[in-house]
């Protein structure tokens, strides 16, 4: 992997850290019926969500435009990103659950457990995705739990 696709999957490993953090102060907020924090952290939840979107765009861009001559490594890879795309659109969808249910009185906790399914699917795929680009094994990248 040439250094500029590694250095946007590095960025996406941060990213994807500060969503981690973010999904578990909202867990914290939820538990003490901090609706106003709530509204902050799923604010930030979303803000780090499009820049995980854009990071996604970026290295598939990148990383295709540097293996031109890899069918087979691309199309993996692509399946792999289109995945992540789908996962966040149930992210987004997830969210938008939440964001109602605040705005009714109170995020149920089935619709936060919904959340971290969906949230660990995701990650999940990045961590099969940037393996397979990197030839590591899977143990190799840690994107927190």
């Amino acid at each position: 992997m040439n250094s500029m696709v590694q250095h946007d999957v590095q960025r996406l490993i941060n990213d994807i850290d500060e969503v981690r953090q973010v999904l578990e102060i909202l867990e914290n907020d939820h538990a003490l019926w901090a609706r106003r924090q709530q509204e902050k952290d799923i604010s930030d939840f979303i803000n780090y969500i499009n820049q995980i979107e854009v990071d996604i765009s970026i290295i598939m861009n990148n990383f295709v435009t540097n293996n031109k001559n890899s069918e087979k490594n691309e199309g993996y890879f692509i399946e792999g990103m289109q995945h992540a795309f789908s996962y966040i659109n149930d992210l987004f969808h997830d969210i938008k659950n939440i964001r109602k249910d605040l705005d009714r009185s109170y995020i149920r906790p089935d619709e936060l457990k919904t959340l971290e399914i969906d949230w660990a699917r995701f990650r999940k795929n990045i961590i099969q995705v940037v393996n397979y680009m990197q030839g590591e094994r899977l143990e190799k990248i840690n994107l927190g739990n």
